[in-house]
């Protein structure tokens, strides 16, 4: 069910928990968004901090443009949040741009809320008119497969091997 939106954005209503809405008309959730997200990886950026991710993530916040992000709320609280990038693997820059950082907080896993925020970006590459979205995943291949994505290949990807993924929105 689509919602009103502001400013063009994108609103989806794409699970009845969940309203998917852009970081840009919530960016007092950057910091905790930044947190989760160095929490989950922060170890695979050594040279990087919190300091840097939050910065990194403001900077991710256009509103019909990538990089963007949206973010999935009950009612006021954040549940969790997903990213389109230009660029998410240095060893591929000739793929862009990709969905990055789907992000869940552990309270809320298994409802549903990642398969909205994922639909909800490529309802977004859709409306940026993007041709194909990719991704890159260790061990959720088969939740993206269920919603349409398509395996390119598997590469070893710091120090791990990995599943790139496409779409065409």
């Amino acid at each position: 069910m689509e919602k009103p939106s502001r400013d063009n954005d994108l609103v989806k209503e794409t699970d009845l928990r969940f309203r998917i809405e852009s970081i840009a008309d919530h960016l007092h959730f950057v910091p905790l968004i930044a947190q989760w997200h160095w929490k989950e990886w922060g170890h695979l950026d050594p040279g990087g901090s919190l300091a840097s991710w939050t910065e990194g993530l403001m900077k991710r916040s256009n509103r019909d443009a990538v990089p963007t992000t949206l973010v999935a709320l009950t009612g006021d609280r954040l549940v969790g949040s997903v990213t389109l990038v230009e660029h998410d693997m240095n060893t591929r820059r000739d793929l862009s741009p990709w969905l990055a950082g789907l992000y869940v907080h552990a309270d809320d896993r298994g409802k549903g809320a990642g398969r909205s925020l994922t639909k909800a970006a490529t309802e977004k590459a859709r409306a940026l008119m993007i041709p194909t979205l990719y991704l890159y995943t260790r061990t959720a291949g088969d939740l993206y497969r269920r919603l349409g994505w398509s395996d390119v290949c598997v590469e070893h990807y710091e120090g791990r091997d990995v599943t790139i993924m496409q779409i065409e929105p």
